[in-house]
Parts: structure tokens; C-alpha cells; sequence
């Protein structure tokens, strides 16, 4: 981008694909087979049309030859009482809104996104794992004005990957928040920057959705 200039990519949020008991499925290859028994019957709760949790769904039903149900809700406490109550059957959102369901066993999380499993339920395997190749991680970072002299971007940097990496600090805000810490350099985080385009352009093709 010519108005911006890379500073650190900061965090990723971890996603998790959860189900409702109810459907039957413990991981990505099951709940591909309940939808391919069940077509059209399964519900996929998102947040609207042009959200991650619909163009995963999207995507999946052409990778897999499925069909799923679409229902958006207005806000994330409406999504979670539509998966705990069984109106909506499989959602794709932030793990950290699942960690206590999962463990009370009222809602299934199938599969987290990212390079590693989440700490948080280290027995649930990554959406890599389980075969798919796209790269759905959400991703906060810092950039600053074009034109910002590069070891001005570098302090801002490594100021941040000090604060990030501090373990009381980490445990409060990242990782028992289902976010995993990254505050890569900025050329890194350049690099991602690009990688990342062309991957979220790729979704957006396979997935049929416009951006809005």
C-alpha cells in the first residue's frame, strides 16, 4: 500500500469451527459427512454476508460439494444462543467465546485456526491439520504514515515485542484471550502483508462473496 507503511503485525485472534453437540461431528471430516447426509438441513450462523464465518462456510460447500443453511445475527450474543440453544448448528468465530461451552460440553469446537494449537485447548487440531490449506487467521497490527523512516518503524517495534513478551502481560491480554502474540519486524510483517492479500483475495474468489 503506497499510503502506509509496515510497523509490526501485533496479534492474531484464534478461531475455532464449533458445532452443537447435537450435530454428531468431533472433526472437520465428520461434520463434512452430517452436511453431505443432511443437505441443506445444518444452520451456519454468522455475523453477516461478507464475514469470515460465511465466506468459510461458502468455501467449504464448494470444496466439499455440501450445502449449508445461512443465518446471519446481529451481534456475537446472539450467534451464542442460537449455537447453545441449537437454532444454529456450526459457526466459525473467536475460540475464546467457546472455552468455557466446550468444557461444560455444550458446544463442540471441531477445529482452531493458525500455525500451532491454541494452549487454551491444545487437544483440538488445527484446521491445517485436518487438510485445509487456506489461511483464515484475523491479525491486529500497527502501521504508520508512508514515508516513515524505517528506524523509527524499527524502535516502535521492538518496543512493542518487548511489551508483548513480558509473561504477565502475555497471559492477561493474549493468550487467555485465545490471541497469540507475533510482533514480527517490519519487513516481516511486509511480507505478511502481501501473502495476505493475495490470500484473502483467493477466499473471496472460491468463496463467491463481494466485498460489500
Amino acid at each position: 500500500n503506497r499510503d502506509f507503511a509496515p510497523v509490526t503485525n501485533v496479534v492474531y485472534q484464534v478461531l475455532a469451527l464449533a458445532v452443537n453437540p447435537a450435530v454428531g461431528a468431533n472433526n472437520l471430516k465428520e461434520l463434512v459427512a452430517v452436511a453431505k447426509a443432511r443437505p441443506g438441513e445444518l444452520n451456519v450462523a454468522s455475523l453477516g454476508p461478507s464475514t469470515l464465518a460465511n465466506m468459510v462456510r461458502v468455501w467449504m460447500e464448494k470444496q466439499y460439494g455440501i450445502s449449508m443453511a445461512h443465518i446471519p445475527y446481529k451481534n456475537p450474543g446472539a450467534v451464542m444462543t442460537a449455537m447453545l440453544s441449537g437454532e444454529a448448528h456450526v459457526t466459525y468465530f473467536g475460540l475464546a467465546n467457546f472455552t468455557q461451552h466446550q468444557a461444560t460440553g455444550k458446544i463442540r469446537v471441531i477445529a482452531t485456526n493458525g500455525a500451532q494449537r491454541s494452549p487454551l485447548l491444545p487437544e483440538v487440531p488445527t484446521l491445517f491439520e485436518q487438510g485445509v490449506t487456506i489461511d483464515t487467521r484475523v491479525w491486529y497490527g500497527w502501521l504508520s504514515p508512508a514515508g516513515t523512516p524505517k528506524d523509527a518503524r524499527e524502535k516502535v517495534h521492538r518496543e512493542v515485542q518487548r511489551i508483548v513478551n513480558v509473561p504477565a502481560f502475555k497471559e492477561k491480554n493474549f493468550t487467555s484471550l485465545a490471541m497469540e502474540a507475533i510482533a514480527n519486524s517490519p519487513d516481516e510483517y511486509g511480507q505478511f502483508l502481501k501473502t495476505d492479500a493475495v490470500t484473502s483475495a483467493e477466499l473471496l474468489k472460491l468463496s463467491g462473496v463481494k466485498p460489500e
